[in-house]
């Protein structure tokens, strides 16, 4: 019996840019159903690597499938179904936030919409997951993808340099201990 390709899975992808890279090959696999949070410090390769899942640049080199469909060749009924907010949130400019946080409660289904950011996106992404999609998050608040994600991993100067255990009472440290590993591994490498 086949089984059901993942819902994301990047295989050697990579981004170089003219600046540099931006991407290192990278293998990354977001099963179904599954809330996978990816964390890194400002310029880690986040963002770049949401853009390859979702199209809006190619890889250099390696693939990226949706639901085992390489993007390059995803037509758009093949987009059905994924949805993504990279950057800058949905908002009405001409709105408070508590008046933008009450449209999105609304939408959501919730009966009190004045609650903070964080854990409005908490909520919604938990009513996303609870009806069975799959969900790839880019956060720097520790603290909230631990409460909502199955795996977390640690993303540095452009490569997966690690994953941080659930429930751990330490993610932050754990967190910065990896990322100045992953500095302190470069440096002696540049000294030789």
């Amino acid at each position: 019996m086949p089984t059901e390709p993942a819902a994301v899975e990047l295989v050697a992808a990579a981004k170089v840019y003219r600046e540099g890279s931006a991407l290192q090959p990278t293998n990354l696999v977001l099963h179904r159903g599954q809330v996978h949070a990816l964390v890194g410090l400002n310029g880690a390769g986040k963002t770049t690597l949401m853009r390859l899942v979702l199209g809006i640049t190619a890889p250099t080199a390696g693939r990226v499938l949706v639901r085992g469909v390489d993007v390059a060749r995803m037509r758009s009924a093949g987009w059905a179904g994924v949805g993504h907010l990279i950057d800058t949130p949905l908002a009405y400019p001409e709105l408070t936030v508590k008046a933008n946080l009450q449209i999105a409660g609304r939408l959501a289904g919730l009966n009190r919409a004045d609650a903070h950011a964080a854990a409005l996106q908490r909520i919604l992404l938990e009513r996303v997951h609870e009806a069975g999609a799959s969900v790839l998050v880019s956060s720097h608040h520790l603290d909230e993808v631990a409460r909502i994600a199955d795996q977390i991993t640690v993303i540095n100067a452009g490569r997966i340099i690690g994953e941080l255990a659930l429930g751990g009472f330490v993610l932050e440290r754990r967190f910065f201990d990896l990322v100045n590993a992953d500095v302190e591994a470069k440096l002696l490498v540049g000294k030789s």
